[in-house]
């Protein structure tokens, strides 16, 4: 269409359109030399004039001559190229020329209507433009040199009418036609340039209506003019081609405009034109290479300007309005872009020149979209609502290129979602309110800024069965980079604080959950990337504090780990994976508890109040070095609920068993200084245990539950270091026991060997026995009445193997056996009962001494401290019991002790006379030593046996010979003569019952002796049934049995 504005001005300007105008003048000279002739000889001059140079054939139907007022009518008229074509034609022509103007040197048309008008437009193959067949006429080479040439004579119209005309417009494969119901212009003076010209149109193009009103003074020095144009659903399908060169295979959808534009001078030579209203699309839809394109409807309503300088020049280009669409898509190579609705409203402006810049643009507004989604790496990216309000600023410099850029407002986007590999991210709102700024030095560098605040709020992300949630983030600081282009580096630095809370973290179906309520960090990053180097450097430091953290097993039913606060008064972290850590806190420590709906049930394993640390560090070089610990506030609570022993916590052990195997290498690797691929290597200043720490015992297999607490704990462990492992570490422990009693242990041990090793001593003071009865009942089968332990423990371990003994005292002891399959192993090394063994070591104020051994070996699979505690206190209760016995009873003593085929111990018998119930010299003795025994032994209780052999039965049967013998000589009876020499008589035979008589007579003497004589209680001294042996070597006597 340029094209053909160019092709009417060269028209207007070219010597044939002067030339024209002088035939019309001659034609009305001419006119007037016919008139006589009549309109046939008129008719026959202007047919020879149109087809005088041999162009064209023309045909005039009749011709209407009024001489006053100068008025001529022609209809049926066509005009054809002799070259062929389309040629025009009118149905009617009318003119009226003003006569007295022709005085002043002007040609004044009063009125001009043509009706019936057939116009065709063309362009050829070559790019021209033709009407019906003629060519538009290129200007001489002088007029194109000289400009137009001057005759002195000008021209007007008053009046130009057009009426039921159809211009064909034909471009390649485009045809369109408009059909021009009315066409009006007025006051259209050349010698009047302040005179307003006007037009009024109305139209069909293509089946859709047009209508315009316009206004201007085209004859001004400097023109201007506004028109007012008004086109409704105009179908775009037939404009397809047009689109084609640039990509756009199909084109669908209608037009409408609504908009008045104008153009006005602006004083300085130039000129400014603008155009206002609405332009509107529906149903608009094109195909180009990468897909398909498509609006329900697009709708644009505003204001555009634009300014030209006097040098031609583009000086300020600009629009304000509202941009709004509805049920868009388009398809890029990326994918498809969708929109339910886009809304933007604001200003833009371009300009160019001006001082050291070629081009400057500003936006300023608001962006407003809904249901968008656009393509992504793995997926599409959505959100509900997108929303931008602010300013953006670009200008571009005439010097070098260089471009700078920057932006301000607030950008905000609610229901986002996006696809990521293997599950999705989700955000409920995500916004951006601050600046920003970009410089583009080509060749050269490249700088741009961030400075405002970014509030993210529920974001959910998910992977598999990996995925994680946060309630709110928010970042507040500023972030900026330069970039050496020609150098290759580039630097970045991040300044500010930022704030995330309700995250929620999860790793698996078999990992953990971790939740924390708040996380801030208030600090600085720095990144340098040198030219030429393949990675950066640099590191982020600053404040960082966590609250109310958690991490759960994925099950929800253990919770591993909490805390109320953690915090770091400095956290850096290098981009080469370097940690370090200041003024280290955490309160509020919490592990390994059990969870209910979500929630915790009962007391945690371990709990603490505050843990500190000055600093600590981790470099892959170094490993991790950590200063002196301190723990305050401490609490372990060890829960049994049935079965076993006290756990450490179910979820870890079996992996500590499985993972024995590898330890070894693992601390060859550690000790090694942290190699790829093993455990790193862990240096510690110590560790320091207090602030009212306890340890707390919960036995709910008992009835009632059994509970006890060991408070106060300290503690300290002296530095740790695994490059170290030969380095024995100084360690001390110091429990309040219940009831008063304290125990301490100190000591070293090397943490880091292959196998236990280390030495430490244990002492113990006061321990009331009872208030450890149901461990003693759990692990040894025995309750503990009554009771109070003390002693000291020496123990040494060498590569897993333990050595040692110790010396417990112990007071007021009463013990019974609960359970005898437990206490077997312990009750089975005695060598006679538990309690006798017992009362056997008491002293005179019911103590007991022990010396304990211990032995094991903790390397083995199946190592069991119950073993351990089983056979040291059974080897020393039975070594001490053989022990005080033979101290008592030295060998070689009338009561030498040995041990009876039953598992007994006894005494040496007490000797008696055969046939004597009375203690002899000896048998005194024997009392005397036994009484001694029993004094010491207060608790000792012994049982006298009475015995008889046949010695007793020779001295029983020779007592009654001789009472017979007696008697018959008091009663001088003769001896029977047929009695065998030396045989008794029947009725002096000794029965067992006599015999039984003679051996429970001797324990009553010997008990009567004891009580008697040595003031023994008789309530310690047991009778046995006599008994009456028929053993050639049973000897008179009594048993003494413990």
């Amino acid at each position: 269409m340029a094209e053909l504005g160019r092709a009417v001005d060269r028209f207007y300007h070219s010597r044939w359109f002067r030339r024209l105008g002088y035939a019309v003048i001659a034609g009305w000279l001419v006119f007037g030399l016919v008139w006589f002739g009549g309109p046939p000889a008129l008719r026959a001059a202007l047919v020879w004039a149109l087809e005088r140079d041999g162009t064209a054939q023309a045909e005039i139907g009749e011709v209407a001559v009024d001489l006053y007022p100068l008025e001529l009518t022609l209809t049926d008229v066509e005009i054809v190229p002799t070259a062929g074509g389309e040629g025009v034609s009118a149905r009617r022509l009318h003119a009226g020329l003003g006569f007295k103007a022709l005085f002043d040197r002007r040609v004044l048309l009063r009125g001009v209507e043509v009706a019936g008008l057939s116009l065709p437009l063309r362009r050829g193959e070559t790019g021209d433009w033709s009407v019906g067949g003629f060519a538009f006429p290129e200007p001489a080479a002088e007029d194109a040199q000289n400009g137009p040439e001057e005759s002195g004579w000008q021209v007007g119209v008053s009046r130009f009418a057009l009426t039921d005309t159809r211009l064909q417009v034909t471009d390649g494969s485009i045809d369109q036609t408009l059909h021009i119901e009315r066409l009006h212009l007025t006051r259209l003076f050349s010698w009047a340039p302040a005179s307003e010209a006007t037009m009024s149109l109305a139209a069909a193009l293509s089946g859709a209506q047009l209508t315009a009103e316009a206004s201007a003074h085209p004859f001004a020095e400097t023109r201007d003019g506004r028109v007012s144009l008004k086109l409704d659903e105009l179908p775009l399908s037939g404009f397809a081609p047009l689109l084609v060169p640039h990509g756009v295979n199909s084109l669908g959808g209608s037009a409408s405009i609504d908009m008045s534009f104008g153009v006005t001078p602006d004083g300085k030579g130039g000129l400014k034109a603008d155009a206002d209203g609405a332009l509107s699309f529906d149903g608009l839809s094109m195909t180009t290479a990468d897909g398909p394109v498509a609006a329900g409807s697009l709708r644009w309503t505003g204001k555009i300007t634009a300014t030209r300088g006097a040098d031609g020049d583009l000086g300020e280009a600009g629009l304000s309005g509202t941009l709004a669409a509805a049920d868009v898509s388009l398809v890029t190579a990326d994918g498809r872009i969708r929109a339910r609705s886009l809304r933007w409203n604001g200003t833009a402006t371009v300009s160019e020149g001006g001082q050291d810049t070629a081009v400057k643009a500003d936006i300023k507004g608001t962006l407003r979209a809904e249901g968008l989604s656009v393509p992504g790496a793995d997926g599409p990216v959505g959100a509900a609502s997108l929303r931008w309000d602010g300013a953006i600023t670009a200008t571009q410099h005439s010097q070098g290129g260089l471009i700078e850029g920057a932006a301000d407002g607030a950008i905000g986007a609610g229901g986002v979602t996006a696809g990521i590999a293997g599950g999705d991210v989700a955000l409920e709102q995500v916004g951006w309110k601050g600046k920003a700024g970009l410089r583009h030095d080509p060749g050269r560098t490249d700088q741009g800024q961030l400075e405002g605040m970014l509030d993210l709020s529920g974001l959910r992300v998910r992977s598999g069965d990996t995925g994680g949630s946060a309630g709110k983030f928010v970042w507040d600081g500023t972030l900026g980079f330069s970039q050496d282009v020609a150098a290759n580096g580039m630097t970045g630095k991040l300044r500010g604080n930022a704030a995330l809370s309700g995250l929620s973290l999860r790793t698996g179906a078999d990992g953990v959950a971790v939740a924390i309520g708040r996380v801030e960090w208030d600090g600085q990053g720095d990144a340098q990337k040198p030219g030429g180097a393949a990675e950066f450097l640099g590191s982020v430091d600053g404040a960082l504090s966590l609250a109310d953290v958690a991490v759960d097993s994925a099950d929800g039913a253990t919770r591993f780990g909490a805390a109320d606060r953690m915090r770091t008064s400095a956290l850096s972290l290098s981009l080469q994976n370097a940690v370090s850590l200041r003024d280290v806190v955490m309160e509020g420590v919490r592990a390994m508890q059990s969870l209910e709906n979500g929630a915790p049930a009962g007391q945690p394993f371990a709990s603490l109040r505050q843990a500190s640390a000055p600093e600590a560090r981790y470099a892959p070089a170094d490993g991790v070095t950590v200063g002196a610990v301190r723990l305050d506030g401490a609490a372990v609570t060890l829960v049994h609920a049935g079965g076993g022993n006290f756990p450490i916590p179910p979820q870890r052990r079996a992996e500590a068993q499985d993972s024995g195997a590898g330890n070894s290498e693992a601390k060859e690797d550690g000790a090694a200084g942290g190699k790829e691929g093993g455990m790193p290597a862990i240096s510690v200043a110590g560790l320091q245990l207090g602030g009212e720490s306890q340890v707390a015992f919960i036995d709910r297999s008992t009835e009632p539950p059994w509970t006890a607490t060991v408070t106060p704990v300290t503690a300290t462990i002296g530095k740790v270091d695994s490059a170290a492992p030969q380095t024995a570490v100084p360690v001390t422990l110091s429990l309040g026991l219940p009831a008063g009693g304290t125990a301490k242990l100190d000591g070293s041990v090397r943490l880091f060997s292959d196998a236990m090793t280390g030495r430490i001593k244990v002492s113990v003071d006061r321990l009331e026995l009872p208030e450890v009865s149901p461990m003693a009942r759990r692990h040894l089968g025995l309750t503990l009445q009554t009771g109070r332990l003390g002693g000291t423990l020496d123990i040494e371990a060498q590569e897993g193997a333990l050595s040692g003994s110790g010396k417990l005292d112990i007071q007021r002891l009463a013990v019974e056996i609960a359970d005898r399959e437990k206490a077997q192993p312990l009750v089975g090394q005695l060598p006679l009962p538990l309690n006798s063994a017992l009362n056997l070591l008491r002293g005179r104020e019911g103590e007991i001494a022990l010396d304990i051994p211990i032995s094991g070996d903790v390397t083995d699979p199946q190592f069991d401290l119950s073993n351990i505690i089983n056979k040291a206190i059974g080897t020393a209760l039975a070594r001490t019991a053989m022990t005080t016995v033979k101290v008592l009873f030295p060998l070689g003593g009338l009561a030498s002790m040995v041990l009876s085929e039953s598992g007994k111990v006894r005494f040496a018998p007490m000797p008696f006379e055969a046939g004597s119930a009375v203690p002899g010299a000896e048998g005194g003795k024997y009392i005397e030593q036994l009484a001694g025994l029993l004094e010491k032994r207060p608790g000792v209780t012994v049982a006298l046996c009475g015995k008889a052999g046949p010695a007793d039965r020779d001295a029983l049967l020779a007592a009654k010979e001789r009472r017979a013998a007696e008697e018959r000589r008091a009663t001088r009876l003769a001896p029977r003569e047929d009695r065998p020499a030396g045989q008794a008589s029947a009725e002096s035979a000794v029965t067992r019952t006599e015999m039984e008589a003679l051996a429970g007579a001797r324990a009553a003497a010997a008990r009567t002796a004891l009580v008697e004589r040595a003031g023994v209680d008789a309530g310690r001294l047991l009778q046995c049934a006599p008994a009456a042996e028929d053993d050639s070597d049973a000897a008179p006597r009594v048993e003494v049995t413990l």
